[in-house]
């Protein structure tokens, strides 16, 4: 190989090279036409690696009400046991497995990976589970850009190759806004029902969107949980444009006497990835809060 193509192969390997991702989290939504979610059972979660190796989360449980219809459930650290940082390379998973215990079924429209490097994966379910089944899933692929390097009649890349690969990363990508994600401090007090947080996502392009009163049914911000946002609960930030998938700040508006630490906030778009904006800031009254954001 010549010195050129062993260059070339460095870079491309560079980009392209086994990455150590590890999950953060697993995500379920309830369906919104299941009549009562579930209340009096036990869902547990096996995934498999790449590699052949295993973890289980028994019977996804957290703080407040879970498997409510319509509505998603982000579970973490000790509430997914040995999934929490499991280490799947490259995001490859062969097995994810599902395992009813108890006699109120659930209606499950998917579960979701959320992985420690930005993206996340999702496994279409839409089937009613009861007793004890168990249900195998397939995660569909983040949506990423895959491209395809040409070879030479001798085998090796071509600086053409490598200037296209090169032009083709830097190409805007465009993603919209899916969810938006609050975790509470889990030292704060968390906040009730007498107060609200609205959200106002901003782009580098200088436009905006805002989230009103972000609530969900049942118990939000609780301490150390995870609240997800989606629909009609992020007013005309669904599915807002978001150029790059760049949003320098994010604007926290709390109103009501009783005051909220939000660890931070994340972004997800509709293409397998997402943002953080770390805050770790108490919020009272009506105060207004600039917090920065960044990829992971």
């Amino acid at each position: 190989m010549s010195v050129q193509s062993s260059v070339i192969l460095v870079v491309v390997l560079g980009f392209f090279g086994i990455q150590c991702q590890r999950i953060l989290e697993i995500h379920t939504k309830t369906d919104p036409l299941d009549p009562n979610g579930m209340s009096n059972a036990g869902v547990t979660v096996s995934i498999t690696n790449n590699e052949g190796r295993t973890c289980v989360a028994r019977k996804l449980e957290e703080e407040g009400d879970t498997f409510l219809p319509g509505e998603i459930d982000a579970f973490h650290d000790q509430e997914i046991g040995n999934c929490s940082m499991f280490h799947v390379p490259n995001n490859e998973l062969t097995g994810f497995q599902v395992t009813h215990e108890g006699s109120d079924g659930v209606w499950v429209l998917w579960y979701r990976i959320l992985f420690d490097d930005g993206t996340y994966k999702t496994c279409p379910e839409g089937v009613h589970i009861d007793d004890e089944e168990v249900h195998e899933l397939e995660a569909s692929a983040s949506k990423r850009l895959i491209l395809q390097l040409t070879r030479d009649r001798g085998s090796s890349l071509t600086m053409r190759s490598l200037m296209i690969f090169l032009a083709l990363l830097g190409l805007t990508q465009a993603a919209r806004v899916l969810e938006i994600h609050v975790f509470t401090d889990p030292d704060s007090n968390g906040m009730d029902g007498f107060a609200s947080l609205d959200l106002e996502i901003v782009t580098t392009d200088f436009r905006f969107c805002y989230a009103r009163d972000m609530q969900e049914p049942g118990d939000t911000y609780l301490p150390g949980e995870i609240d997800v946002f989606h629909d009609k609960e992020i007013g005309d930030c669904l599915n807002f444009d978001v150029p790059d998938k760049i949003i320098p700040k994010i604007r926290a508006f709390h109103h009501g006497g009783d005051g909220l630490v939000v660890s931070w906030y994340r972004i997800l778009f509709d293409d397998g990835t997402y943002i953080l904006c770390d805050d770790h800031t108490n919020i009272d009254n009506e105060a207004i809060h600039t917090i920065n954001c960044s990829a992971m």
